[in-house]
Order: C-alpha cells, then structure tokens, then sequence
C-alpha cells in the first residue's frame, strides 16, 4: 500500500508539473497560441503507453484531464491573442500614419527626414525637388476637394515614373521631392524630365480637365563633402531658377550658380 500510494504521489506531482508546462508553453505563445498547443501536449501523450498498461481508471482520469487543460488554457490564450494583435496592430498604425502624408500616401516632411539621415555619407545621390505650377488656381477655380484629387494623381504618376528604391515625399502643400542613387547628371535630368511630362499631361477630375505644370530642380552630389541636406538645398535653389526662367522646366544645379541664387525668387502657384 505504501508503494501505492507513492506512486499515486508522484503521478500527481507528475501530472501538475505537465499542467503547470502546458500552460505556461501556451501562454508564451499567446500571440499564436496553436504553436504551443502541439509542445504541450507532447509530454502527456509520451505516457499514455504507461497509464494504459496500467489499468487504473483514476490513472486514465486524470491522463484526460490533462489534455483536456491545455485546451482551456488555449481557449482563453485566444482571448489574449487577440488584445495582443489588436495592440499591436494599432501600434503599427500609428507609426505608419505618423510617417506618412494623409492624402497622399507618400512620406511626409518628418518621415523624409528621418530617410535622408539614414543615407551613408559617400552614397552617390541625386534630389529632384518639384513645385507645381498653376496649382493655386485649380482651388480657387474647381475647390479644395479637387485641388486634393489632383494631388493624389501627381503622387501616383510621380511614383510610376520613379525606381522602387527611390525617396518619394510630399514636403509641403505642392512641393515634392524625390532622392534616388546615382551620381549620373545625364540619367538624373532624364528622370526629372519624365516626371515634368507625367505631371503636365492633363488631369481629369469629376469630367473637368486639369492642367498644371512643375518647375524642377536637379542636384547631383558629386563628393562625400557635399551633406544631403545641402544636396536638397541645391535642388531648391535650382528649382527656383527653373521658375525664373520662365517654369515648366527641369534646371541643373550647378555651383557656380551658387551665389546667384542664394536668394531664389519667390514662389508663385
């Protein structure tokens, strides 16, 4: 009897130490809690053999309470999983809204910020920095909402045109900017072009026909010296000179225009 009875006892420590690892396998996978299901069940079926040759039918109890507590435990690690996802995913949200302009869907101002400090010092580098033309007009004429459509469909053409590893941002109300890699004046001026082309063709929003235009400017960084803020700075300035010269037009930042065009004109819609 007392050989029985110590190993009804160490059945039973057995059996809550296999409990107490079910659970706790489960609940480390609340996330995804069917991952833990099959590690915590293994040990009870490894002594299924033993309990069975037994013959005690407390034995047999008590070996399907076991698998039946893991499945318990999973239902409410379910719950859990949820509010887990549900934070998680809210998080993620977040974050993606707060790098990402709302009309847009492009990078905004801090999101591109953050971009441009994450470029190696001597990566080869070119900024395109756009201003729409003739934008202020269509909201005084058609209104904001179309104004807004307008906006959208210049993104979507700007992306169409531009490399997928390319920097495309909104950084002001129709002011974009895109930086993609390459030290290539020529293929820079290229890209510049097709974007002046996609975004001059005409727009057409709830049957009215929309035409702007876009003064660019094109800065190629040609040493390690030269910062990539500086290099968006030069495209500005060249984008400026674009409008003075007339707009609807690409403009090639080069140094010796420098001093010229410290003070740039000012902008006009």
């Amino acid at each position: 009897m007392t050989a029985m009875a110590g190993d009804d006892l160490s059945f039973a420590i057995m059996s809550a130490l296999l409990a107490a690892f079910s659970m706790g396998v489960i609940n480390y996978a609340a996330v995804r809690p069917l991952i833990g299901l099959p590690q915590a069940m293994a040990p009870g079926l490894c002594a299924i053999p033993f309990i069975l040759m037994s013959g005690r039918p407390e034995l047999i109890a008590v070996a399907a309470l076991m698998f039946v507590l893991p499945l318990s435990v999973i239902t409410m690690s379910h719950q859990q999983s949820r509010i887990l996802m549900e934070v998680f995913n809210g998080r993620y949200r977040e974050r993606v809204a707060a790098r990402t302009d709302v009309l847009t869907g492009l990078l905004n101002a801090r999101a591109f910020e953050e971009a441009v400090g994450e470029i190696p010092r001597d990566a080869p580098v070119a900024a395109i920095f756009i201003d729409l033309d003739g934008f202020k007009p269509v909201n005084d004429k058609y209104g904001h909402a179309v104004g807004d459509a307008v906006l959208r469909a210049v993104a979507a053409r700007l992306v169409s045109v531009c490399d997928p590893a390319d920097i495309v941002a909104r950084v002001g109300g129709d002011e974009f900017t895109v930086l993609s890699s390459g030290n290539c004046v020529a293929a820079a001026k290229a890209a510049a072009d097709r974007m002046l082309r996609e975004i001059s063709a005409p727009y057409w929003v709830d049957d009215c026909r929309v035409e702007i235009g876009a003064s660019i400017g094109v800065a190629v960084r040609n040493t390690p010296d030269c910062t990539v803020t500086n290099l968006i700075r030069s495209a500005d300035m060249a984008m400026y000179e674009a409008k003075r010269r007339g707009r609807g037009q690409v403009f090639v930042f080069v140094d010796p225009l420098a001093k010229t065009l410290l003070k740039p004109v000012q902008s006009a819609a």
